[in-house]
C-alpha cells in the first residue's frame, strides 16, 4: 500500500503530465527530464496527505476495554471489489484501514476480531461462492458472540468520477443500537475526511442481516473518485479513515449500552389471561441513568403500552385478556445519553384450562356401516368462553361402538375422533374428559331418510385439505372442515356429479350413485397444480408506477399465483407509498421468496442485482417469454443493476421495466412472470426434495 520513490515519482509526472504540456509546450522527453531534475533536486515535492496523531484518551479505554468488535475488511482474494482508475483495489484499501483499525481497538483494550487479515477470501476451500463467503463472515461474528460488527467498504460510482460522499449502512432490521452505531462512526468520519456530504442509510447487505448484533458497513468515500484514489494509495489515508471509525467506536460505547435482563411473567399471574411481565433494568454506564419515557413494548406484534418503569423495574400488564396460545414480546430501552438497548425477546405460553366441552356429530342419525368412520369433534373452552390451547390433550370414550385413537390434541380449540357404530345399537353414550372438564352426549344410530355422501379431502400425501369446496350442480353445498372431511345430503337417489375445488389444486370431477338411507363414503386426492411449485411460497409484488395497466397485470398475476397455491404480498397498496427500505424490510418479514418490481418505461428491460445468480435466471426467463409477445415488438435487455431493491433484498429480486402498451396486453405480460416464477420455483423445489433424500439415509441411522 506504501509508495516507494520511484513510485511516487511515477504518480507525480502523471498528475502534472497535462498541465507542463499545456503550459510549457514541451515534447515529452523534455519534459519528463525536467520533472526528473526538478524532483531529485527538491525544488519539487508530491503533496502527501497530512499525519494522523492518535491519542487514546482514558475513558474510551474504559468504555471498549474486553468489548469484543469483529472487523470485516469487504472482499479479498479472488473478489477485488471496486477499482480506481490508478489501478488500486478496493480489496487491498480496505484491509490496510482494518488493520490500523485492529491495532488502535487492540491497544486501548478491546477484543479486535479480523475476518480476514491478509488479501484472500475468508473461505479459501473449495470453488469460490458469494452467499457462503459472505455467511462465513457474519458466522465469525456471531461464533464471537460480538459487541458490534463493522464491514469495511469504499464506494463505486463508474458514471460520476467527482461524486465522494459518505454513507454509513445500518442493520436494517435493528433502527435501535446499529443506527445508534452508525450515527457515531458516520460523525467521526466525516470530521476526518471531510467528505462532500455524509449520510446513515439502513442497509439490507447479507453481512448485516445474517449479524445477531449491531452491524454496520461504512462506505468511506468512492474510490472511483480520482483524488481519493490517489490519496487512498498512502498508508497516511488509511490510518485516518481508520482513526474515524475507532474514535465513532469509542463515542459509542462511552455512552453505555443499556441492557434488559431477568425477565419472566409473575408466576403467580400466569394462571390468567393478563400475566404480567417484570424486567429490571442496567444503564450500561455509571454516569447514566434509564430513560423511562423511552422504554418500547411489542406483544404479538402490537404496541402495549400499558407498562410503568419503577427505579430499576419494569412492569407491563396487558390491557386485555390474552388468548390459550404461545404469546411473544419484546422490549428496548435508551439510557440518559441516549442509547438504545438490544431489544430483549422472549415468549411465555397462556394455557388455561378447560371449563366446558361440548361435542357433535357431522351425521345424525349416525348410520349403523360398521365399514364408516364417522368425525365427531369435541369443543374445548376455558373459563372465559375461549378455545384452550393447542396440544391439549382429550380423552374420548363410548358406550356402544368403538372410537379410533381415543386420545387425541386439540387444535383451534377443537379435537376431532372417528367412531364405529356398533349396528346391535340404536344409541350409544360418547363421554369426553379434558383435565378437570367432562362432558357426555347421547348419538342416535339408525337409517337415514336422505341419500348421504361422506367425504375426505386429502393431498397426494393423504393430509387432510381444509376449506375445500364440494360442489353440485355448479353450487356449493358444503366446505370441508380443518380435518378434511366434507358431506353432502340428498332427498332423491340416483346419481351425482360433484366437483371439488381448492385454490392450488386441479379440480376433482367424482361420480357417485347415491341412495336414500345409506351412505356413500370415500376419499378424493386433490392433485397439486403446476406440481405443487408455489405452495409455501410468498412473492412480493411492487408496482413503482401507478399505471392503469400495470396495476391490472399485478392483480392478474396475483390471482394465477394464489391459484396455484402461492401466497402475493403487496409492497403497498394505499398512498403515500413506502420508501425503498420500508419495501425491502416488508419483503423479509413477510418471508418473500422472490421481490418482483413493476415499472413504465419507454425502453423495456428486465434488471436483476449483478451479483444474483437467481436473480438473473428469472430475468432471463422473463426477458425470453416477452419477446415472443406483442410486447416485445420492442427491443427487451436483460442487464444488470445496482438499484436499492436489487442490492438490499434478501431475496432474489428483479425489475421489470414495462412500456407504456404493456397495459393492453397484461395478460401475456403477467403470463410470462408466471412462467418464470414457476421455472424458478421448480428449480428450487428440486433442489430441496434431492437434499431431502441425500439427508434421509443418515436420518435413518441416527434415529
Amino acid at each position: 500500500m506504501r509508495m516507494n520513490a520511484s513510485q511516487q515519482l511515477a504518480f507525480f509526472i502523471a498528475t502534472t503530465h497535462a498541465s507542463l504540456r499545456h503550459h510549457l509546450f514541451l515534447q515529452p522527453v523534455a519534459y519528463i527530464a525536467l520533472l526528473v531534475v526538478l524532483v531529485c533536486s527538491g525544488c519539487i515535492k508530491p503533496l502527501l496527505p497530512q499525519r494522523v496523531s492518535v491519542q487514546v484518551p482514558p475513558e474510551c479505554i474504559d468504555a471498549v476495554k474486553g468489548k469484543t468488535i469483529v472487523i470485516d475488511p469487504g472482499h479479498g482474494g479472488s473478489e477485488r471489489g471496486a477499482i480506481g482508475k490508478n489501478g488500486l483495489h478496493e480489496a487491498e484499501v480496505n484491509l490496510g484501514v482494518a488493520l490500523y483499525l485492529w491495532g488502535l481497538l487492540k491497544q486501548a483494550g478491546a477484543q479486535p476480531v479480523l475476518t480476514r487479515s491478509t488479501d484472500t477470501c475468508v473461505l479459501q476451500e473449495g470453488d469460490f461462492d458469494l452467499t457462503r463467503e459472505l455467511r462465513a463472515r457474519a458466522d465469525i461474528g456471531n461464533r464471537s458472540a460480538a459487541d458490534l460488527f463493522i464491514s469495511i467498504h469504499h464506494n463505486a460510482d463508474e458514471h460520476n468520477s467527482r461524486r465522494n460522499d459518505l454513507i454509513v449502512f445500518y442493520k436494517m432490521s435493528d433502527p435501535g443500537q446499529s443506527r445508534d452505531v452508525a450515527r457515531e462512526i458516520k460523525t467521526a468520519l466525516a470530521h476526518v475526511l471531510k467528505p462532500q456530504k455524509a449520510s446513515i442509510q439502513p442497509g439490507n447487505f447479507h453481512v448485516l442481516r445474517a449479524s445477531n448484533g449491531p452491524a454496520v458497513l461504512g462506505e468511506a468515500s468512492f474510490i472511483t473518485t480520482d483524488k481519493t484514489a490517489t490519496l487512498l494509495a498512502y498508508h497516511r489515508t488509511l490510518a485516518a479513515e481508520a482513526t474515524g471509525y475507532f474514535q465513532g467506536i469509542c463515542a459509542y460505547f462511552q455512552k453505555g449500552v443499556p441492557r434488559i435482563v431477568d425477565c419472566s411473567p409473575d408466576k403467580e399471574t400466569l394462571a390468567t389471561p393478563r400475566p404480567a411481565i417484570t424486567c429490571r433494568t442496567l444503564p450500561g454506564v455509571d454516569t447514566a441513568t434509564i430513560d423511562p419515557p423511552s422504554l418500547a413494548v411489542m406483544l404479538d406484534e402490537k404496541a402495549l403500552d400499558t407498562c410503568s418503569v419503577q427505579a430499576d423495574t419494569i412492569r407491563c400488564i396487558p390491557s386485555q385478556p390474552l388468548a390459550n396460545a404461545l404469546h411473544r414480546y419484546c422490549m428496548t430501552i435508551r439510557n440518559s445519553n441516549g442509547n438504545i438497548s438490544a431489544p430483549y425477546c422472549a415468549s411465555f405460553l397462556v394455557a388455561l384450562p378447560a371449563q366446558k366441552l361440548t361435542i357433535t356429530s357431522l351425521l345424525s342419525p349416525i348410520p349403523q356401516d360398521t365399514q364408516t368412520a364417522i368425525p365427531l369433534t369435541v369443543w374445548a373452552y376455558d373459563a372465559f368462553q375461549r378455545p384452550v390451547a393447542d396440544g391439549t390433550a382429550v380423552d374420548v370414550t363410548i358406550t356402544g361402538g368403538k372410537i379410533e385413537s381415543p386420545r387425541v390434541l386439540t387444535v383451534n380449540g377443537t379435537a376431532q375422533v372417528l367412531l364405529y357404530p356398533d349396528p346391535q345399537k340404536d344409541s350409544a353414550v360418547v363421554n369426553a374428559r379434558c383435565g378437570d372438564a367432562v362432558t357426555q352426549v347421547h348419538v342416535a344410530f339408525g337409517k337415514p331418510e336422505a341419500a348421504l355422501f361422506l367425504a375426505r379431502i386429502a393431498n397426494a400425501d393423504g393430509n387432510p385439505l381444509s376449506n375445500a369446496a364440494l360442489m353440485r350442480d355448479g353450487k356449493v353445498v358444503a366446505v370441508s372442515d380443518m380435518f378434511g372431511y366434507v358431506h353432502d345430503s340428498v332427498e332423491t337417489a340416483g346419481t351425482v356429479d360433484y366437483n371439488i375445488q381448492k385454490k392450488g389444486y386441479e379440480t376433482a370431477q367424482i361420480r357417485v350413485a347415491l341412495a336414500r338411507g345409506s351412505l356413500v363414503s370415500q376419499t378424493v386426492s386433490l392433485m397439486p397444480r403446476d406440481g405443487g411449485v408455489f405452495f409455501t411460497r410468498t412473492v412480493m409484488l411492487d408496482c413503482a408506477d401507478e399505471q392503469k395497466g400495470i396495476m391490472q397485470l399485478a392483480a392478474t398475476l396475483s390471482a394465477r399465483i394464489e391459484e396455484a397455491g402461492g401466497t402475493v404480498v403487496y409492497a403497498w397498496q394505499t398512498p403515500p407509498a413506502p420508501s425503498d427500505a420500508q419495501r425491502v424490510l416488508a419483503a423479509s418479514k413477510a418471508g418473500a421468496h422472490i421481490y418482483i418490481r413493476f415499472v413504465a418505461s419507454k425502453k423495456p428491460a428486465t434488471l436483476y442485482y449483478y451479483k444474483s445468480i437467481h436473480g438473473e435466471a428469472v430475468a432471463s426467463s422473463i426477458t425470453r417469454c416477452m419477446s415472443d409477445t406483442p410486447i416485445g415488438k420492442q427491443q427487451w435487455d436483460v442487464r444488470a443493476g445496482t438499484d436499492y431493491i436489487l442490492a438490499h433484498t434478501a431475496m432474489p429480486a428483479v425489475i421489470v421495466a414495462l412500456p407504456v402498451i404493456a397495459g393492453e396486453h397484461n395478460a401475456a405480460a403477467a403470463a410470462c412472470v408466471y412462467s418464470a416464477l414457476r421455472e424458478f420455483f421448480a428449480q428450487q423445489h428440486n433442489v430441496s426434495v434431492q437434499s431431502q433424500e441425500r439427508i434421509s439415509p443418515q436420518i435413518e441411522e441416527i434415529f
